[in-house]
């Protein structure tokens, strides 16, 4: 068992600082290095040290109703076949959206739409089959939309293609 220090104004101190912070009797008993026991027969007879107890464990149950009232939602009761059971946290879809915009800011950013990936690339190499019907029509779609012009596509399609142009 480990020797007990000689109780000093600093020990105290610590004490009410470790209660006022929400820790356990026990672990600001053993923080400060005397014996619960010691702690509490001096609670007894002395009433300064037993105030400065009581406005210790005050504070820590304030700080424990500040950080339940910072939680959002609001509470319902936990029901079972015999009834109540217990209560749990309930929050709105705007409670969790607002959470969300929190935590994430950067989903909230505008978002900017994907780029091509073949317009950086500069000039593109193709191999033509000559009178592939599919490869034609995509090339027409592509000059349609004004991603390609005529004289992008292949030798052997742009016949294919300004045809399409004039005719269209």
């Amino acid at each position: 068992m480990p020797a007990h220090r000689k109780r000093t104004a600093e020990s105290d101190d610590a004490f009410f600082a470790a209660l006022a912070r929400g820790e356990t009797i026990c672990s600001a008993a053993r923080l400060t290095g005397c014996s619960r026991q010691a702690l509490y027969r001096r609670r007894v007879t002395d009433r300064a040290f037993d105030r400065s107890w009581r406005e210790a464990e005050a504070a820590a149950r304030a700080k424990a109703r500040k950080a339940k009232r910072k939680r959002p939602g609001y509470t319902v009761p936990f029901t079972a076949p015999r009834g109540v059971r217990g209560h749990k946290r309930a929050v709105s879809n705007g409670q969790v959206s607002a959470r969300l915009k929190a935590l994430r800011p950067h989903y909230r950013e505008e978002r900017q739409a994907p780029q091509p990936a073949f317009a950086a690339q500069g000039p593109v190499r193709y191999n033509v089959v000559e009178g592939d019907p599919r490869l034609v029509e995509l090339f027409k779609r592509l000059v349609r939309e004004g991603r390609l012009t005529a004289e992008d596509a292949p030798e052997g399609m742009r016949s294919a293609v300004t045809e399409e142009e004039s005719g269209g």
